[in-house]
C-alpha cells in the first residue's frame, strides 16, 4: 500500500500539470541566454519541527545550518554550485528577538561559506518552527538520474570511519538519550563530498544524494533511468546479513552515482584524494527494480 506521500506524487503526476518529478532538480535555461554552456537547476525541500527534528535536540544556529545543507546536497549532487535561495519559514509564537537574530547569523555564515545570495521567501508566526527552502544552482553539467546507463556500475560514498548507517544510530541515540548534546554528531551536520564531485563530477553518469536510505534511493535512480541491477557479491552479503539496517538509514547525505566501467580505475584513484571511501553496489542491466523498506521518515 503506498504511503500519503507517494499517492500524493503520483496524483500530481498523473494530473497532467507537472513538468518533471522524477529527480530532485528541475533543470532549465542559463542565466545568461548568450552562453547556453551553463545550465539552471533548482530544488525544493522542507524541514520541520516533530518531522525531521525536535527543537531540543539543536541550537537555533545548527537547526538553520541543516535545514539549508540538506538542501544543498541536492545542489551539489547534480554537479552543480548554489547561487541563490529562496526561504519561507514558520516562527513559533514564543520565540524572541535573540532567537531570530540566531537564525540570521547561522544564515549569513551559510552564504559566505557556499556563496550564494537569499533573494526572497516568505514568513509567518506558527506554532512550530518549520523551513522551506528553495535553492537554484548553476551546472554545466547536471547529473540527472535518467543519465544512467545499461552496464555502467552504481555505487555510493562514505566516511572511512563512520560508515553508512552513522545517522540512524545517532538518530536512535537522540530519540533514547537525556543529553541530546552528546548524541548528535552526523545526524546534525552531514559531510557534503563537495571535493569528490569537483575533482570527479564530470566523470560521472548519474547522481544523488542519500536521503531516504540506500535501497529508497537506489530504487528512484534506478526507477528514472528505466534499469535494474546485478548486485555485486560484496552488496549481497550486506543485504542478506544482520547489517541490513544500514542500507535504510536515511539522512546520510551520502553520494548514490553511477559510472562508466572505463572510469572505474580513475574513480578509486580520485576517492583516496578526497579521502572517502566508495562501495559498489552492482552493474546496471534492463529490468526494472523495487526495494521492499520502510519510508525513513
Amino acid at each position: 500500500m503506498q504511503s500519503l506521500e507517494d499517492s500524493f506524487i503520483s496524483y500530481l503526476q498523473n494530473s497532467g500539470v507537472c513538468a518533471n518529478l522524477d529527480d530532485d532538480v528541475y533543470e532549465f535555461a542559463s542565466f545568461y541566454p548568450r552562453t547556453q554552456k551553463s545550465r539552471v537547476i533548482i530544488s525544493t525541500d522542507s524541514f520541520c519541527e516533530g518531522i525531521h527534528f525536535k527543537s531540543e535536540w539543536f541550537s537555533l544556529g545548527e537547526l538553520t545550518r541543516k535545514a539549508f545543507l540538506v538542501n544543498l546536497s541536492d545542489i551539489f549532487a547534480k554537479n552543480a554550485l548554489p547561487r541563490f535561495a529562496l526561504l519561507s519559514i514558520v516562527l513559533p509564537q514564543t520565540f524572541t528577538r535573540g532567537d531570530l537574530r540566531k537564525i540570521v547569523d547561522s544564515l549569513q555564515i551559510l552564504c559566505r561559506e557556499f556563496h550564494f545570495k537569499l533573494i526572497g521567501g516568505d514568513s509567518v508566526v506558527g506554532k512550530k518552527l518549520e523551513f522551506h527552502i528553495t535553492l537554484i544552482g548553476e551546472t554545466k553539467s547536471n547529473l540527472a538520474r535518467k543519465r544512467a546507463k545499461i552496464g555502467s556500475y552504481v555505487f555510493y560514498t562514505q566516511h572511512r570511519i563512520h560508515k553508512i548507517g552513522s545517522s540512524y544510530r545517532q538518530l536512535q541515540a537522540l530519540l533514547r538519550s537525556q543529553n541530546p548534546q552528546r548524541a548528535k554528531m552526523r545526524f546534525l551536520e552531514p559531510s557534503l563530498r563537495i571535493e569528490f564531485l569537483r575533482i570527479f563530477g564530470m566523470k560521472l553518469q548519474a547522481c544523488m544524494d542519500i536521503s531516504d536510505g540506500i535501497l529508497q534511493d537506489l530504487t528512484k535512480l534506478l526507477a528514472s533511468a528505466n534499469l535494474a541491477v546485478r548486485f555485486s557479491k560484496k552488496f549481497c552479503s550486506l543485504k542478506a546479513s544482520a547489517q541490513r539496517w544500514r542500507l535504510q538509514s536515511g539522512e546520510e547525505y551520502e553520494l548514490l552515482f553511477c559510472v562508466d566501467s572505463k572510469k572505474l580505475r580513475a574513480l578509486q584513484r580520485n576517492a583516496r584524494v578526497a579521502r572517502i571511501d566508495i562501495v559498489e553496489i552492482g552493474r546496471l542491466q534492463r529490468g526494472s527494480f523495487i526495494a521492499h523498506c520502510k519510508k525513513w521518515h
